[in-house]
């Protein structure tokens, strides 16, 4: 799945369908095209339309401007950053059940851009690893508009994103594929793909270093046990952080 930037207006790009965003009691929000904002006021005001989070509303566009569909997004009235992922998420699974292939996306002023964009390709997330017959999206490109530093937003959203969707993997895999030794492997890939330092202790360096406690668990398991340690060191760094993580898998 592409994601890119376009300068153009909502209205003149061509796509399967519009992601648009609806803040509660925002009346300023308009695609400029009179009889589509006419019809999405008119929603709003006879609550056909409740813009809570989450809660979508598809309209055809008739040719009147050059996406196909508009989907509404509700936002809430003050959302935050996990609003905004969920409302994009949702509208992305939306965009899947019609079969969208091209989705254009216009952000809520401004308000968690990066968080709109984890949203779309964490919502494009399927595991089918054990699948006879995989079934791709459909999705083939998100075009972001009007934003700026858009080039920035889509690689820190996408950086991010790659490492949830790994540990999703990891969660979804049977235990069977996740042994200490195939965590040290992914690790290991994690580390070269990445330009991180790598420790790895295994089970004799853990007995001389004393570190009877892990040990004691790995007496109920087959596989032997490991520590990995994995180094980032930024380019200006003004304090250490050490995030630690357990991993049991037998």
């Amino acid at each position: 799945m592409k994601i890119r930037g376009d300068t153009k207006q909502a209205e003149e790009v061509l796509s399967d369908i519009l992601f648009f965003p609806i803040i509660k009691e925002d009346q300023n929000q308009k695609i400029n095209n009179k009889e589509i904002d006419t019809l999405i006021q008119e929603l709003i005001t006879s609550k056909e339309f409740d813009p809570e989070v989450n809660k979508t509303y598809m309209i055809q566009t008739y040719n009147n401007i050059k996406p196909k569909k508009i989907l509404l997004l509700g936002l809430g009235k003050n959302p935050n950053s996990e609003d905004t992922r969920q409302a994009y998420a949702t509208g992305i699974r939306v965009a899947k059940q019609v079969k969208a292939k091209i989705v254009s996306v216009i952000f809520p002023k401004q308000k968690f851009p990066q968080s709109a964009v984890e949203g779309m390709i964490l919502g494009n997330y399927k595991f089918e690893e054990f699948k006879k017959d995989k079934k791709p999206s459909t999705i083939k490109e998100i075009i972001i508009l009007d934003q700026k530093e858009v080039k920035q937003i889509i690689h820190n959203a996408s950086s991010i994103c790659s490492a949830v969707m790994l540990t999703r993997d990891l969660v979804n895999n049977p235990s069977n594929k996740k042994t200490p030794k195939n965590l040290v492997d992914i690790s290991k890939k994690i580390a070269k793909e990445t330009n991180l330092k790598i420790k790895i202790l295994d089970k004799k360096q853990m007995q001389k270093l004393g570190m009877d406690a892990i040990l004691a668990v790995n007496q109920g398991s087959v596989h032997d046990p490991y520590v990995v340690i994995l180094e980032y060191t930024p380019h200006k760094d003004k304090k250490n952080i050490c995030l630690i993580g357990k991993g049991i898998t037998f």
